[in-house]
């Protein structure tokens, strides 16, 4: 059975009152062990180590989005996900999208991607720069089933369009993400997720 797992390495530190980035690396793996051992998915299994993302050229709001792209890194994340989706054989994964929105019940906020604001031409097209690097890289990887968009947490009727519109963008971008949210399934919001 796939299984995911909120798990937060800053409370863990404070738990533990660790200082220190070492000490947090290794506190975190002994905690990832336990996982394994127990056939647990973290949500995030590199905490310390994200995909880098680097905006080149001269970027603005007035800039044309073509002379602008979007550099991807994915050494120390792939170093990780060699270690814990490969050693310890985590099933699944929530992959952080930069630039995306996100929110609750309680609220919520648009996205922007290097100055340009979600819902623009730039943001899609910078969108697409990116989100594509990196479905086609877990793709090559073999790690694209196990990824998976989780940007919004239990939205309420009254979110449901900001929902639908955040969701269009990710799959306008790289179709190949799966895009997970936690509500009952419904008509209101099915081809969305």
């Amino acid at each position: 059975m796939t299984t995911a797992f909120g798990f937060s390495p800053h409370a863990m530190a404070e738990y533990h009152r660790v200082a220190g980035q070492d000490e947090r690396r290794r506190l975190f793996d002994l905690y990832m062990q336990n996982f394994r051992d127990h056939r647990i998915s973290p949500y995030d299994f590199a905490p310390f180590d994200p995909i880098g993302v680097k905006i080149t050229g001269a970027a603005s709001e007035e800039t044309d989005p073509a002379a602008v792209d979007v550099a991807v890194d994915f050494t120390a994340w792939d170093a990780q996900a060699a270690k814990y989706l490969d050693g310890y054989r985590f099933d699944s994964f929530s992959l952080h999208l930069q630039g995306l929105g996100g929110g609750t019940f309680h609220s919520r906020s648009y996205g922007s991607f290097g100055p340009y604001r979600q819902g623009t031409p730039g943001y899609r097209a910078l969108m697409k720069k990116y989100a594509s690097q990196v479905e086609d890289h877990l793709r090559a990887k073999g790690r694209l089933s196990k990824a998976y968009i989780y940007w919004f947490d239990e939205p309420e009727e009254k979110d449901y369009e900001f929902v639908k519109e955040g969701m269009a963008e990710i799959r306008a971008a790289a179709p190949g993400l799966a895009r997970m949210l936690t509500e009952a399934p419904g008509p209101a919001l099915a081809g969305s997720v």
